[in-house]
């Protein structure tokens, strides 16, 4: 699990637990398709493109660890009798840095140094005490199936919670948590991530466009911390997204690669060494198969 990868800290005694946010894909709806199972050679065939892909891919920066590599688990269990779905799959690569991890966490515990005072606890055993004592009453009011009571104990405790947050933040101690806690999850994870045949591709902020060599389009976007190379036949950018052409024809058998998008989250100043580390000749060639 990754340590900086939330602005938030949850303060438990004298360690700070940061949460890791989940990043997930775009699922395709495949629109009442009825599968059959892969048959031995298919599944040699996404095997092997799963190799190429990896082999593509950046390899984790000096001073990184890289999580086990995420792909031949997306890939769907069957294709559809049909054919007229092309098969999409997706591989997920992430790293987390991992040579100054004590030391950014010893930062977010220095600024947390304020909420683990004697006083401080004081205070929060007087607030626990107030908030279980609501809670037994609203326990009976609902036993009671007293309505009325329930609501006006209720507001009580979200009063009761706000005058909590408010005393624990007393002199900005929680506040400066917070604001350590998300400076220690700067340029602290990488993830890139490979999709084949994808309808389309979404994105915030302004997109701008780059050069990578053998691609036919590339774009940073510059607000979100992210970037994508794209291979295949892309509509232009329109309101955040691309479109991609797929051609339902060459779906037969389904194994064609109509289009790649290769995306990356990280730090904005890594994203253009990034991309241009990636080996585009070799997804390219998975197109041509």
């Amino acid at each position: 699990m990754h340590l900086f990868a939330s602005t938030r800290a949850v303060v438990l005694g004298t360690v700070v637990v940061l949460c890791q946010p989940i990043v997930t894909l775009p699922a395709h709806a495949d629109g009442g398709c009825v599968t059959r199972p892969l048959t031995t050679a298919e599944s040699a065939r996404v095997k092997a493109n799963f190799g190429a892909i990896a082999a593509a891919l950046p390899k984790a920066p000096k001073g990184w660890e890289a999580d086990e590599d995420e792909g031949a688990n997306s890939a769907r269990d069957g294709v559809c009798k049909s054919g007229h779905d092309p098969y999409r799959y997706s591989f997920i690569r992430r790293f987390n840095r991992a040579d100054n991890v004590q030391a950014r966490q010893q930062k977010v515990v220095e600024a947390s140094a304020g909420l683990h005072t004697a006083s401080a606890q004081a205070t929060m055993d007087s607030f626990d005490k107030r908030q279980q004592a609501l809670a037994a009453q609203m326990e009976k009011a609902a036993a009671k199936q007293d309505l009325a009571a329930v609501q006006r104990l209720g507001a009580q405790m979200e009063k009761l919670e706000a005058e909590r947050a408010k005393a624990m933040n007393a002199g900005g101690a929680l506040d400066r948590t917070d604001a350590a806690a998300a400076e220690a999850g700067k340029d602290s994870a990488i993830t890139i991530g490979v999709d084949v045949n994808r309808d389309e591709y979404s994105f915030g902020g302004k997109a701008t466009s780059v050069k990578i060599d053998g691609a036919d389009a590339a774009y940073l976007f510059n607000v979100t911390g992210e970037a994508a190379i794209f291979l295949g036949a892309w509509g232009p950018v329109q309101d955040h997204f691309l479109k991609a052409r797929v051609d339902d024809a060459k779906a037969q058998p389904q194994w064609p690669v109509q289009n790649i998008v290769v995306y990356f989250q990280a730090d904005k100043s890594r994203l253009p060494a990034l991309m241009k580390q990636v080996d585009v000749p070799k997804l390219r060639a998975l197109m041509a198969r």
